[in-house]
């Protein structure tokens, strides 16, 4: 057995390997398109590597004419292919020139089965055999050439168009990185189809005398065809990792800004019950120096103190929870213990504001899944910035929770302040809008960072009379979060009277 027994063989089944790795691929990323355009690329020239492979091995003129008849079917898919991948890959435009491209090779297929032995040759009289090393002989056709090569030329012309067109269009977009993948896989393919195309046409009209193989040059593309979709994918991975990254160490330091605001409340919070167990202590000991010592009292005293010391730590508890830097931890809540929570941590600004509070939490509320601290971290938010909004005016600030359909729990915060600004409203939710003039514009676009990595939706609204309301909804237990955390579904509204 001879080298070009192996080697063809080996090609073709490189080609259908590949294929098969793209397009299982693709079954996993629908929306990766040029990975279906690779693997039948792939199919196409592994094909043509079995269509050469009984090109040379041909022992009559017939035989050969018929072979390379239907090579020209796989010749016409690997265009189309090629014409789809550029298409999908680097967005060229000229869409008219990629249609232009493939009807043009379709219409070779029609002289092709019409006219002649095929779109090659009118007629091939004879085969010439020549032996490269110890490949044995090879069948090299000689014959006339059909007039119907012109449309072949032409579509050669086009498709060469077609790529040097993506070339100039990436590289005037100024991206180094795609200039570079386009360069590697655009510029090879441009070489291969000028290349080719001189090759075959050399060939058929007598001017070099070799056989028509070509099938290594088509697999050294389509490696770095893959090359090229393997290192971006690969590159957006890495983008992706970062991004969330970037985005969780964000969330904490919004939490420790919260935090930061909140501190001279906490402290407050914490003096309440430090100094009702020193009074409580103070009155035991003289309890204790009566004579008798009156112990009925002493152990009110004592229960008292137990009683604000475990007020105390859940203050604590609660500033070391939005403390603490860790991964999401999503469980079954009810959303009014969110409140309720989050209330205990912004009860003081309320107080010092002379906010009036309003809840109304509906009772027997569908558990949602979620994490009970970026929840809160949510809440917290919309709650202080109820806050600013209303002061230094005494205002109201109304909390509620209700069941909407299919399972859904909605929470809305809604104040009588100053509102949402025409020019802010339909970017309230978009990184650095704010209208604090010490603010950073981060606080809402995280809240709906967060409420949407839970899969539900937030938005905002201005009252009829005055004020504005803030609202997120989150889905029903067993609903696939499919949201991408950075891709905020929000949409806000201006509600009229």
């Amino acid at each position: 057995m001879n080298w070009v027994d192996i080697a063809w063989p080996m090609l073709s089944a490189v080609s259908l390997t590949l294929g098969l790795i793209h397009g299982l691929s693709w079954i996993r990323q629908r929306q990766q398109t040029e990975l279906l355009a690779l693997a039948l690329l792939c199919v196409g020239i592994a094909a043509g590597a079995f269509g050469e492979l009984l090109m040379v091995r041909a022992p009559t003129p017939e035989r050969y004419g018929v072979v390379l008849r239907w090579t020209q079917v796989w010749i016409t898919l690997i265009c189309i292919a090629i014409v789809w991948f550029v298409h999908v890959r680097y967005r060229p435009g000229r869409a008219w020139l990629g249609a232009l491209v493939i009807a043009t090779r379709i219409a070779c297929l029609v002289p092709n089965f019409t006219a002649g032995m095929n779109v090659n040759f009118r007629v091939i009289r004879s085969l010439d055999f020549v032996t490269l090393g110890s490949s044995g002989p090879l069948a090299v056709p000689v014959g006339e050439p059909n007039p119907w090569m012109t449309l072949v030329a032409i579509n050669a012309c086009l498709l060469a168009a077609y790529i040097a067109n993506a070339l100039l269009v990436v590289r005037r977009r100024g991206d180094i990185y795609e200039w570079r993948n386009a360069l590697l896989t655009c510029g090879s393919l441009l070489f291969f189809v000028v290349v080719a195309s001189a090759w075959n046409r050399a060939i058929v009209f007598g001017v070099i005398h070799a056989p028509m193989l070509m099938n290594p040059a088509f697999v050294g593309v389509i490696l770095v065809m893959s090359y090229d979709v393997g290192s971006s994918n690969l590159r957006a991975a890495r983008l992706a990792h970062n991004v969330a990254v970037q985005r969780e160490q964000l969330v904490h330091l919004s939490r420790i800004a919260l935090l930061t605001e909140i501190s001279g409340a906490l402290a407050h919070e914490l003096s309440q019950p430090l100094t009702a167990m020193l009074s409580n202590a103070q009155a035991g000991l003289r309890f204790l120096g009566h004579s008798p010592a009156n112990i009925d009292e002493v152990r009110e005293g004592l229960l008292q103190i137990a009683e604000n010391g475990k007020r105390a730590g859940e203050v604590v508890r609660r500033l070391r929870t939005m403390m603490r830097k860790e991964s999401s931890d999503r469980r079954p809540l009810d959303l009014n213990d969110v409140v309720s929570d989050t209330l205990q941590l912004a009860r003081t600004d309320l107080s010092n504001r002379n906010i009036d509070l309003v809840l109304d939490l509906a009772p027997n509320l569908p558990r949602v899944i979620g994490d009970r601290v970026q929840l809160q971290q949510v809440l917290l938010n919309l709650i202080l910035n109820s806050i600013q909004a209303t002061a230094p005016a005494r205002g109201s600030l109304r909390i509620s929770t209700r069941s909407v359909d299919l399972g859904r729990v909605e929470l809305i915060v809604a104040d009588d302040g100053c509102g949402i600004a025409e020019s802010d409203l339909e970017r309230i939710f978009s990184p650095f809008v704010t209208s604090k003039a010490d603010g950073l514009g981060i606080g809402l676009s995280i809240c709906a960072s967060i409420v949407s990595s839970h899969g539900g939706e937030i938005w905002a609204q201005n009252n009829a009379g005055r004020g504005a309301t803030v609202a997120f909804r989150l889905p029903a237990p067993g609903t696939e979060v499919t949201a991408d955390p950075l891709d905020h579904p929000v949409r806000s509204r201006e509600v009229g009277p």
